[in-house]
Formats: C-alpha cells, sequence, structure tokens
C-alpha cells in the first residue's frame, strides 16, 4: 500500500478577536486541503492563551511546515512577520494567499504557486512513496 507525501503548509497572518479573522484562516484552511496540502492554522489556538504561549505553539507548527501560506494583511502583525523571517532564515517557500481570486482559480493558484516554491526552495518533489 502506498502512502501519499503530502506537502505541510503553516497559515501565518494577524490573529486577533475580530470574527472575520477566523473565518480567512478557515477559507485558507479548506482551500489548502482542497488543493491536497496538510494546513497547519494557529488560529485553532484559545484567544484566552497567552500571546508567549500561543506563539511557542505556533513556531513548533511552522518548525513542522514544508512551506508558509501568508493572509492578506500579515505584514501588519507583529507575530506574523516574525513566522515570515523565521520561515525565510530556515529557507522554508512563502507563498501570498490570493485571497481575492474566484474559488476555482485561487486553487489552482495556490496549488502552482506553492509546488513550484517547493521544488525550488527544497528540490523535493511530493510524491507517492512506495
Amino acid at each position: 500500500m502506498s502512502k501519499m507525501s503530502k506537502p505541510i503548509i503553516y497559515i501565518a497572518g494577524a490573529i486577533n478577536a475580530d470574527s472575520g479573522c477566523q473565518a480567512k484562516f478557515e477559507r485558507a484552511e479548506r482551500d489548502l486541503i482542497d488543493a491536497d496540502f496538510v494546513a497547519l492554522n494557529p488560529a485553532t489556538l484559545p484567544l484566552e492563551m497567552s500571546d508567549e504561549k500561543r506563539m511557542r505553539i505556533h513556531l513548533a507548527m511552522l518548525d513542522c511546515a514544508d512551506a508558509v501560506l501568508l493572509l492578506p494583511g500579515w505584514h501588519n502583525s507583529r507575530e506574523a512577520t516574525i513566522e515570515s523571517a523565521i520561515a525565510n532564515r530556515l529557507k522554508k517557500p512563502t507563498v501570498i494567499y490570493p485571497a481575492d481570486e474566484p474559488p476555482a482559480s485561487r486553487l489552482l493558484s495556490l496549488g502552482v504557486a506553492l509546488d513550484s516554491a517547493l521544488r525550488i526552495m527544497t528540490g523535493r518533489i511530493f510524491k507517492k512513496e512506495d
């Protein structure tokens, strides 16, 4: 039985109590899963946790990821800016989420951008393993 080696993608963006924030992360997560990636969504952590504890978990998730998906407005978030800098330092590919595209082209753009970035940055091709 063969198993698929799916790339793991960390979602980075501004996380706050704004109700729209959660929806943006959930939409990106759904799109990643639909494009056959494994999504790590840090917005699922309780906001009641301290920023320091949440950030420790975010960094552990980021460390496990093969690439990072940056949500629109990520540069306005101190935490997402730190995550992007760490991803770059670790040579993890980063891709901007094409949020404004229609669903079908958004999925295609997302898949192509992440696949290309992963191949360029890591030299790895994710495929079936025996």
